[in-house]
């Protein structure tokens, strides 16, 4: 303690104390001055000092507290807690130096969360969210203080059980997609996802909904959607396959069913000449010998051209010039489709296109009309086949029908300008039955 010095009028004195000073203190009794080092510590006491001579004395009262080494020193394991409302945490106890009173922190801990005020304690089970705030822990004794810094976040309960209506999506270009909504467990702050949905189709990040309208085709993709809180995030896969436009013609509307098919809707009306009722075929996307690559939408490879028969007569036919193909290698080739597994598409039934349904394919700049028999389009882009056909050669394409007139010939549709045709005679005899050309399978299922 600082040495304390007594200011008194007077000679000849001398000093003396009532009761005794605290232990480690001491009156020097010629000079007053009161000095020395407290062993124990004390609550407020008052003693009486007296200056005393041969003519009398005089008293002064002092009081005097010794309080304990202030605390020092104080931490706790850890100097940040990331805790989960609902979760009771671990309770961290704290490492202090010296005589501890009590205690204290301020601001107030979370709800849920209890300092104990005699042990330094930390427990409990966090009922709020909460963003990361520091909290001051103090030790306290009548000396003084030590603090230390402890900062607390509490987050949600993570998110569970996310998930879609489906889990694969089919859009096409230009379709407004019916919105999708998520279900998910737990409060959700926002929602994302990986990698950016197709171009037009969009995540609302608050809602999670996913909606509309595709701007290009696009193969089978992944994408991964996720729902977050401050405690995680939860994830659900979609694939998405955007699908081109539907094709509308005057007498049909052509839609690429994304499994190796196209759907060909058929109007009832006089198209080409030739009468038509409404009902739906679906031709093969590739042409026979192709390969139908189901994660572009495409068809890789070159065509395989066959005969319509090795012989130029109705042999393939039944013997019947009013009969479709039903034997040899061009009726083989749609044929094998029923033989595969998985069949094209899931559909059987697979056949050689008669000479009305082939037709329906060409695709002149004229979307009104279809060109007649032996004509083809009076003005045209080659191939004249619409995109739903990539990979489609300009060449001679086989119906299964006859010409009625000549049965060393068959009809067939050249795609070089969308001529349908059963062309003979020199010097090429075109539409002979032993050349070879390129078919693509039709079935009615």
């Amino acid at each position: 303690m600082p040495t304390i010095t007594p200011s008194v009028t007077g000679t000849n004195i001398s000093y003396s104390v009532s009761p005794s000073l605290p232990s480690g203190l001491l009156l020097n009794i010629s000079t007053g001055v009161i000095n020395g080092t407290p062993s124990i510590n004390q609550s407020s006491s008052n003693y009486t000092i007296t200056a005393s001579n041969f003519g009398g004395s005089s008293t002064f009262n002092l009081s005097i507290t010794i309080n304990p080494v202030a605390p020092s020193n104080l931490s706790y394991s850890k100097s940040s807690l990331v805790v989960t409302v609902g979760a009771s945490i671990d309770s961290i106890s704290p490492s202090v130096t010296g005589i501890i009173y009590s205690y204290s922190v301020t601001p107030t801990l979370p709800s849920g969360l209890t300092l104990n005020t005699t042990t330094g304690v930390i427990s409990g089970t966090p009922s709020k969210v909460q963003t990361a705030s520091i909290y001051t822990i103090s030790a306290n004794n009548s000396g003084g203080s030590s603090n230390y810094n402890l900062q607390i976040t509490v987050n949600h309960i993570p998110p569970t059980n996310l998930s879609y209506p489906s889990s694969s999506l089919i859009l096409t270009v230009g379709g407004v997609m019916t919105s999708i909504s998520p279900s998910v467990t737990g409060t959700i702050l926002s929602y994302s996802v990986t990698p950016s949905l197709p171009n037009g189709i969009s995540l609302n990040t608050s809602s999670g909904i996913i909606s509309g309208t595709p701007l290009f085709t696009q193969s089978v993709n992944n994408y991964t959607i996720s729902a977050i809180n401050s405690g995680g995030n939860i994830t659900f896969n979609i694939q998405i396959r955007v699908a081109p436009a539907p094709i509308v013609r005057n007498w049909a509307t052509f839609t690429d069913m994304l499994d190796g098919t196209i759907k060909v809707d058929i109007n009832s009306g006089i198209f080409g000449e030739q009468t038509y009722t409404a009902q739906t075929i679906y031709f093969a996307k590739c042409s026979h010998g192709q390969t139908y690559d189901s994660e572009l939408n495409t068809c890789n490879g070159s065509p395989s051209p066959v005969q319509f028969c090795t012989t130029a007569d109705n042999s393939c036919n039944g013997g019947d010039q009013t009969k479709s193909v039903s034997s040899g290698a061009l009726f083989n080739a749609c044929n094998s489709l029923n033989t595969s597994f998985p069949t094209l598409g899931g559909k059987n039934n697979w056949r050689v296109p008669n000479k009305n349904e082939l037709k329906l394919i060409i695709n002149c700049n004229d979307t009104v009309n279809l060109p007649r028999d032996i004509s083809g389009c009076s003005s045209y882009t080659s191939p004249t086949i619409n995109n739903l056909f990539p990979n489609t050669p300009r060449d001679n394409y086989w119906s299964s029908t006859t010409y009625m007139q000549l049965n060393l010939n068959a009809w067939y549709v050249d795609f070089t300008g969308g001529i349908i045709t059963y062309a003979s005679g020199s010097p090429n005899n075109y539409g002979v039955k032993t050349l070879s050309y390129l078919v693509r399978c039709v079935t009615s299922q």
